[in-house]
């Protein structure tokens, strides 16, 4: 049985590699028609100006004509799996499905409305900006045959926001890729601080500010030490925090490659 991997999904990304490696394990031959768009951040008011909103559009289409170029080997497959982020790459991979009879899956472990509007609070719910993004999110999420989640939490979301029928979603929990983790020895150094740590997008639902507040009441605790791992909209303000009650037992660190990651 053979399976497309189509799209503009971010390749590295662990959830997109731990579904790979899975299937592959499962004994499905993979096929990826894939081309990769740089990550760029996409959290403020002003990162959706219409001269970024245009060029995103048009970089789009011309990474388009390039998978579709590709289309024999979507063809040639028994299943199309649209990954994360993938909602724009839909349409495409639906047409495709169309023309060779085949299922279309699709990965919706984040959705962009949720995201944009309830999360970060980049406008008002009740604005244009806000309704066009759900109308247009509801849409796409009609196109696959099947739907994935991270958590019944967000499977519960995308039935109540835009109607989709629960029979249609499936729960695909988060986990760890044990291709890439695996058990590594115990640390025989005597007197070492235990380190907690913390490596995400700092996105409000990561939930680093109550990750902070435990910090400030651990920061007597001399066998403690937080590192937080990655970049995102939030940190500033989580440095603010740290600065402003002169925590010193955390530290903040820029975002690292999974391979890295597991070294350090």
């Amino acid at each position: 049985m053979k399976i497309c991997l189509f799209g503009t999904y971010n390749y590295n990304y662990s959830r997109n590699s731990s579904i790979r490696d899975s299937l592959k394990r499962a004994g499905l031959t993979v096929i990826e028609v894939h081309r990769e768009i740089p990550n760029e951040r996409m959290e403020l008011p002003e990162d959706f100006t219409l001269k970024k909103t245009v060029y995103r559009i048009a970089r789009k289409i011309k990474l388009y004509s390039e998978l579709v170029s590709e289309y024999k080997k979507v063809l040639a497959c028994d299943y199309v799996f649209v990954l994360h982020p993938g909602h724009l790459d839909l349409p495409l991979a639906w047409v495709l499905c169309k023309l060779g009879g085949m299922k279309l899956f699709f990965d919706t472990s984040i959705s962009p409305y949720d995201t944009m509007f309830v999360g970060r609070t980049i406008a008002g719910r009740t604005t244009i900006k806000a309704r066009a993004v759900k109308l247009i999110e509801g849409l796409l999420l009609r196109l696959p045959d099947k739907l994935f989640t991270d958590t019944a939490g967000m499977k519960d979301f995308i039935v109540s926001t835009f109607g989709i029928h629960r029979g249609k979603l499936f729960v695909l929990p988060l986990g760890a890729n044990e291709r890439v983790y695996t058990p590594a020895p115990g640390r025989t150094e005597k007197n070492k601080k235990i380190r907690v740590l913390f490596f995400g997008l700092y996105s409000p639902l990561h939930g680093a500010h109550h990750i902070m507040e435990a910090v400030k009441r651990l920061q007597d605790e001399k066998d403690l030490e937080f590192i937080m791992l990655g970049d995102g909209y939030l940190k500033d303000s989580l440095i603010e925090f740290k600065n402003k009650n002169k925590l010193k037992n955390v530290q903040f660190i820029g975002f690292m490659p999974e391979p890295e990651l597991v070294k350090f």
